[in-house]
């Protein structure tokens, strides 16, 4: 309770003393109240020292007029007026009601009302007070405190020992009450000291996994852009293999008509002049056909290039986010060795700390689903990376493949080249027909046999590519994941939030 509340309240009970006072002497002054109790307990009526009993009454009327005064004026002197208005209410009490015995109770309930103010000095004064006032009163005015002269001094020492042993008990009774209130008190400051670090460090560990979820929502942005400009590059990279294959199929196709013209040589000399026109015809479209094959494996090979830059650059985002990703892991430990570290301090306080213990643990569920988010996202990165990795093998493949079919090309190329100037040979030496037919017959097979190898390689190269394509589509697919991610991260940090501010409305009330 407030002391203000405290001071109403003892304002209010001391009125009632002293309104019990007034009553008291207008009872056995103007009216007949306990008149036969009276002339049998003491032997005599009336009021043997008026003067004094008329300034007894008028004492603590007096001092509640100071007592009011100093609540507005003088606090701290308040409760020495009102424990004097209350003493003095009683000494009225007692000699307002002639002296008898029964009001003498009057003083065990001014003791009990001082001992709600919890002052040790305020009931030493009062039973000082009342001790002077029965041993002084007792040896000048005797009516007035035992309402006959004749009572014996050995009562009213019984009455002496009761008043110091409820003055004992009161004071021992107040001093550990206010031992137990000092160390309530202590550990009430404490736990809101300890809440008040909990809400600080709360605020900076939501700060921080906002400044995290915002980090890493950019580098998923950039590596999900990076991952649709790789799959942009790799299409035209499938129609340029689709269009190696078809060219290396007509390639082979047109080998077989030479084949099959030059064994028609032998039957039809007749037609050689033609036929190594044709052939001629065929070999400068079969040359045209290889240069643009190896334009093809050029821009294949630069592509390979810019796709194994696009594979390096997804792989040093990658270790970034990991690294982030375990600093929001270390984060979410030390969340959860505060929150450990808050609910043993909220047991410690008992009852007190009860619903702290509560919020600590919510913060550390929260902090054990942070760090279950990120060991999540640590293990969707690391099969990213793996991927990458893949991805970035399979490039290198790729481009020692398209390196080795270029080196085909060139020599398809100079094959051809060959057979132009064989074609021109056989139209001036045209008696050497069948010795130049062998010979064409032999560098068709190679060439065939050549043609088959590059074919397969186009095919294997067709292959790779396909699998570049599907695993930078899985590699959007985790960007979008990873994208997803960050966003529940960044509701996690707002529901952290959320428990900062109960956590520090909690702490101001």
């Amino acid at each position: 309770m407030s002391s203000t509340k405290r001071n109403q309240l003892m304002l209010v009970t001391t009125l009632v003393i002293v309104l019990t006072s007034i009553t008291v002497h207008l009872l056995h002054r103007f009216t007949d109240f306990a008149y036969a109790y009276t002339v049998l307990r003491n032997g005599v009526t009336g009021y043997p020292y008026p003067v004094a009993a008329w300034a007894l009454f008028i004492i603590p009327i007096a001092l509640f007029g100071f007592m009011l005064v100093s609540k507005r004026r003088h606090p701290r002197a308040f409760p020495y007026w009102m424990m004097l208005t209350l003493t003095f209410a009683s000494i009225s009490t007692v000699a307002g009601g002639q002296g008898l015995v029964e009001y003498h109770f009057s003083i065990f309930v001014v003791l009990a009302i001082l001992s709600f103010m919890r002052r040790i000095d305020l009931i030493v004064y009062s039973t000082l007070i009342f001790a002077v006032q029965h041993l002084a009163g007792y040896f000048l005015f005797p009516e007035i405190i035992c309402g006959t002269s004749d009572y014996p001094f050995s009562l009213l020492l019984v009455h002496a020992v009761y008043l110091v042993l409820l003055s004992a008990v009161l004071v021992t009774q107040i001093h550990f009450r206010n031992v137990e209130s000092a160390r309530v008190k202590a550990n009430e400051d404490e736990t809101k000291r300890l809440l008040d670090k909990a809400v600080a460090d709360a605020s900076r560990l939501v700060t921080s996994l906002k400044e995290h979820a915002a980090e890493l929502e950019a580098a998923a942005s950039q590596s999900l852009e990076s991952g649709e400009q790789i799959a942009v590059a790799v299409d035209p990279i499938v129609t340029h293999a689709t269009d190696q294959q078809t060219s290396m199929t007509q390639g082979a196709d047109e080998i077989q008509a030479i084949r099959s013209l030059t064994a028609l040589i032998q039957e039809r000399m007749a037609q050689t002049a033609s036929a190594s026109s044709r052939i001629a015809s065929d070999a400068v479209a079969g040359n045209r056909d290889m240069q643009r094959m190896e334009a093809k494996v050029e821009e294949i090979i630069g592509e390979s290039t810019r796709l194994d830059d696009v594979v390096t650059t997804m792989s040093n985002r990658s270790s970034e986010i990991q690294a982030i990703l375990q600093h929001v892991e270390t984060i979410s430990e030390q969340t959860n060795m505060l929150a450990l570290n808050a609910s043993i301090e909220a047991a410690r306080a008992g009852e007190t700390g009860r619903g702290f213990a509560v919020v600590a643990a919510e913060v550390g569920k929260l902090a054990v689903q942070s760090r279950e988010y990120a060991s999540e996202m640590t293990r969707v990165l690391g099969g990213l990376m793996e991927d990458t990795t893949v991805v970035r093998d399979s490039a290198k493949l790729f481009k020692h493949a398209t390196e080795n079919c270029q080196s085909v090309a060139s020599d398809v190329t100079a094959v051809f080249t060959r057979l132009t100037e064989d074609v021109s040979e056989i139209d001036a030496q045209i008696t050497s027909i069948q010795e130049t037919r062998q010979h064409v017959t032999a560098q068709m097979e190679a060439l065939e046999t050549r043609l088959a190898s590059t074919k397969v390689a186009a095919n294997e190269l067709q292959c790779q590519i396909e699998h570049v394509a599907s695993a930078t589509e899985e590699q959007v697919a985790i960007q979008k994941e990873l994208s997803h991610m960050s966003d529940r991260l960044a509701s996690t940090a707002g529901t952290l939030d959320v428990v900062t501010g109960q956590l520090e409305q909690r702490a101001n009330t």
